[in-house]
């Protein structure tokens, strides 16, 4: 690729190379920082108040000048929150806004620094390219270790050596849900701008890109979704597992206390230590007292036995 140089103009710039024909900022502020930053490139009032809105949805415009591409990122699949980071792409530089650090913009401002980029990088619409190829490459790495997160779980409940709580059953299952719902929003927003980009001639560069990256992230969007309905398959497993074996305490809980209810009548009846009770004065009473006892109990358990109690 072509020698590079440096620009420090604002000073929440990064250091960014720019190339004869491209330009990148990656700019990481709070709100302020982005609108001083947005005023200095004389970007318009309307383009920066849409660039610089803080709202959880996507978004995918085309104006006259420039196109507003806006996408959720997560650096790692498990975490609860993740970051919109704005593209205002211009036909002769690209600008990225996010009001915290994204890991995937700074490794590719590293190679952007370090000029380590594909050889394709030429154009604004190959930058943005490489730009999504690596995020659906990231995409990819988050469905899979979201997979192997649900295989681990759901083989833990299958083999059901290992004590499961069951706030970790409704922990995975959140963290993909999140991360179903940052894949569909990219997918809507790459979608809508996939439908406009007819209206300007610099995004035409973007079609094969868009609709190639559309595609696999259209493959990530279901397959993460059957992956969302096998954990939730597992989630009622583990459920049924637990409702089965509180259903075996009560049986257990069941079977003592009907044994033992007619040896507590028995004792109870002659503990009241009436003198005339029938048996006091039998020199055999007791021990046929405890053989009656031992005898009911036998009947019992074995009753309960073969109607499968104790399986």
């Amino acid at each position: 690729m072509k020698k590079i140089r440096y620009s420090s103009k604002h000073s929440i710039h990064k250091k960014i190379p720019i190339y004869e024909k491209i330009q990148w900022y990656d700019i990481a502020g709070s709100k302020n920082d982005l609108i001083t930053f947005l005023d200095n490139l004389s970007i318009s009032p309307e383009i920066s108040e849409i660039a610089i809105e803080n709202q959880p949805f996507p978004e995918a415009t085309v104006f006259s000048t420039c196109a507003i591409l806006r996408l959720p990122i997560r650096s790692e699949w498990s975490i609860p929150d993740c970051e919109y980071v704005t593209f205002l792409i211009f036909p002769d530089r690209l600008v990225t806004l996010h009001q915290s650090q994204v890991s995937l913009l700074v490794q590719l401002r590293i190679q952007y620094q370090k000029n380590t980029m594909d050889e394709d990088v030429k154009s604004i619409p190959t930058l943005i390219s490489y730009i999504l190829d690596n995020l659906i490459d990231a995409n990819i790495r988050c469905f899979t270790r979201a997979r192997l997160t649900t295989e681990e779980f759901g083989e833990k409940v299958d083999l059901a050596t290992v004590v499961i709580k069951e706030q970790d059953a409704v922990n995975v299952r959140r963290q993909v849900s999140q991360l179903l719902s940052q894949f569909e929003d990219q997918f809507y927003a790459l979608t809508n701008l996939e439908t406009q980009h007819t209206k300007k001639a610099f995004l035409n560069e973007l079609y094969d890109t868009l609709k190639d990256s559309i595609e696999a992230q259209g493959h990530l969007v279901r397959s993460l979704t059957h992956l969302e309905m096998r954990l939730r398959d597992i989630q009622q497993f583990y459920q049924y597992l637990m409702e089965r074996k509180t259903e075996q305490r009560l049986r257990q809980l069941t079977v003592l206390s009907t044994v033992y209810m007619p040896l507590t009548l028995i004792t109870s009846i002659y503990g009241m230590n009436f003198e005339n009770m029938p048996g006091i004065g039998w020199e055999y009473g007791y021990f046929v007292l405890l053989g009656l006892m031992v005898l009911i109990s036998g009947i019992l358990i074995y009753f309960f036995y073969r109607k499968g109690w104790f399986q």
